[in-house]
């Protein structure tokens, strides 16, 4: 490994890294010449010497948007507004940076030290949230939004007003992506293999939740509204059917970090029907018959 004093890698080492995993994602029109390679100190998602982790879930990220604008059948060059919610120290963002070179990016986080970081770094515009996300005030709309491990810390009704803030915040024909810990996680703690820092007591209460009711959540030891939730992808599609403006258009188990499942939306009405000739003729001969 190129690593200096300290198992410090070095830039050449970083570079030689991406490489590699993208020899996994293959995402063949990725400059990574231009992924900004500078790792904040005060990055609580990196572990000193742990690189090849930590570029794997940027680049898993990545993967997983496109797959999302493929089904949507959209391309890049449609994507002006990006935001990255949460931004965190820019683990993904340097990469979505990297990819949509032309997007504006705005990044989102409670940490206005990491909001500092992203801006210098990256020259995203920096937004800072709330716990309260019905009162994060927006000054622009999006076409794209990402969201990386946020809902699997939260509560239902906070879930809920998460998704409600981000349909607020896209574009219409806007794409939303977010994780979630779904039956990969619970396989987790029922094995014994993961404990996400609970005790077994609160595992066992995850999960009878979440094989009861669809969703389990547990608050870290002495936080509130704030720790680990497991989530069936059924119960996903509960949450979100109400709204007509959510169209599904991907749900892949284990994309992210081949740990979390991404889910991802587009907000248009689900009336709305992509026409075709022969589907146009039917429709109307069904209209027809009915008068």
């Amino acid at each position: 490994m190129n690593a200096i004093g300290g198992g410090i890698m070095t830039d050449v080492g970083k570079r030689g890294l991406l490489t590699e995993l993208n020899e996994i994602y293959r995402i063949h029109d990725l400059d990574l010449s231009a992924v900004n390679l500078e790792i904040c100190p005060e990055d609580t998602m990196f572990t000193k010497g742990d690189e090849d982790h930590y570029f794997n879930v940027g680049l898993s990220c990545l993967k997983s948007i496109l797959l999302a604008l493929s089904s949507a059948q959209k391309d890049k060059s449609g994507i002006k507004t990006i935001l990255d919610f949460p931004s965190g120290w820019g683990r993904e963002l340097r990469f979505i940076k990297a990819y949509f070179p032309d997007a504006e990016i705005t990044a989102g986080d409670l940490e206005e030290g990491a909001l500092r970081f992203c801006k210098d770094q990256f020259d995203a515009v920096p937004l800072l949230s709330r716990k309260d996300f019905s009162r994060i005030t927006l000054v622009k709309k999006f076409d794209l939004i990402w969201c990386g491990s946020l809902l699997t810390h939260l509560n239902e009704d906070k879930a809920l007003e998460l998704l409600n803030f981000f349909h607020e915040a896209l574009n219409e024909d806007g794409i939303l992506s977010f994780t979630s810990q779904g039956r990969f996680s619970n396989y987790l703690l029922d094995s014994g293999k993961c404990n996400y820092g609970l005790e077994g007591a609160e595992c066992q209460t995850l999960m009878q939740q979440y094989e009861l009711r669809g969703y389990g959540f547990v608050n870290y030891l002495g936080a509130e509204d704030y720790g680990i939730s497991l989530i069936k992808p059924s119960h996903i599609i509960k949450m979100t059917e109400r709204n007509k403006n959510w169209k599904l258009i991907m749900y892949s188990e284990k994309k992210y970090d081949n740990h979390q499942d991404v889910i991802s939306f587009l907000k248009e009405p689900v009336s709305n029907i992509c026409m075709r000739p022969w589907l146009d003729r039917w429709i109307k001969r069904q209209e027809s018959e009915k008068l």
